[in-house]
């Protein structure tokens, strides 16, 4: 059996699972390389320890994704659902990953290598859940088993940990994440958010009641959050220069914090729409932000 038909029949077999099987790679085929299209696939496969060799819009990760960090040898992909086709067939993956935007692609993409899918953001509202069993899915399948459940033990301490601080501190207020898309509006995070998820795990009450979108978020107007409940605000980065200055203004934005009626913190850039790592990473700055006196973080 050649390696690329032993990695498709691993996924195959770990999708009739559900995703959640705990076997892992033919012992006599070597873990293979991996690429991404899908950042929190890509931070999932650096924490597992892979050969990651290929990463699409590899800068923006960087800069919206944060950690972990990428090796600093990976390639260049292109844009996250236009890869550059030639790079990718020149990489010689034996594995790539992908989420729901490159399904229309994937059997391009098949014709170079095995395609492993992102199924953390579902209607069904439950980024945490999925989040394991992706990882335990791919750990399996890149003979990675030992560093996945390594990886989610690491990351229950980190959520213990800040569930710790912050219940030190004594604080009520719900929390109410939100990235900036311009100078006049706003993502908001909720239900099925994986910001709603971590606060909810380590104590924390969500803000935002209204509906959402099966990724956990409403776009808005500033104007639309005056009708808010009294609450800490968390502006995620990063934040546009346009928008940026806005958090300077009289006018909208500033009365949502008149008086104390709401505070509002900066918080450093975690993937709103990432893995395991991103989870662990979101409690950590949940609790640097609202309980700097408690303790440093897990790490």
């Amino acid at each position: 059996m050649s390696r690329r038909a032993a990695i498709g029949g691993g996924i195959a077999a770990l999708t009739s699972l559900g995703a959640t099987g705990p076997g892992r790679a033919d012992a006599s085929h070597p873990a293979p390389t991996v690429v991404a299209l899908d950042w929190a696939l890509a931070a999932t496969a650096v924490a597992l320890e892979a050969d990651l060799v290929g990463v699409a819009e590899r800068e923006a990760y960087r800069r919206w994704v944060g950690a972990p960090a990428l090796p600093p040898e990976v390639a260049e992909l292109g844009l996250r659902t236009a890869p550059n086709l030639e790079m990718l067939t020149a990489l010689r993956p034996g594995l790539i990953l992908i989420n729901a935007l490159n399904e229309s692609e994937r059997p391009r993409l098949e014709t170079i290598a095995p395609c492993f899918s992102n199924v953390i953001y579902t209607p069904q509202h439950r980024p945490i859940e999925r989040a394991i069993a992706t990882t335990r899915a791919l750990g399996a399948l890149l003979d990675r088993a030992n560093q996945a459940e390594a990886m989610l033990a690491h990351a229950d301490t980190r959520f213990e940990a800040a569930r710790r601080r912050l219940a030190s501190t004594g604080r009520r207020r719900p929390i109410l994440p939100v990235n900036f898309v311009d100078a006049r509006h706003l993502r908001v995070y909720g239900a099925g958010s994986l910001f709603e998820d971590v606060a909810r795990r380590v104590g924390l009450t969500p803000a935002w009641m209204r509906d959402t979108n099966p990724w956990g978020f409403a776009t808005v107007g500033i104007e639309a959050m005056l009708d808010g409940v009294d609450c800490d605000i968390l502006v995620i980065e990063p934040t546009p220069p346009a928008a940026r200055a806005s958090l300077d203004w009289p006018g909208l934005w500033t009365s949502l914090i008149a008086a104390g009626r709401n505070r509002v913190n900066s918080v450093p850039p975690v993937w709103a729409f990432g893995d395991m790592t991103a989870a662990a990473r979101c409690a950590d700055l949940l609790a640097d932000a609202l309980a700097p006196d408690g303790g440093a973080h897990a790490g």
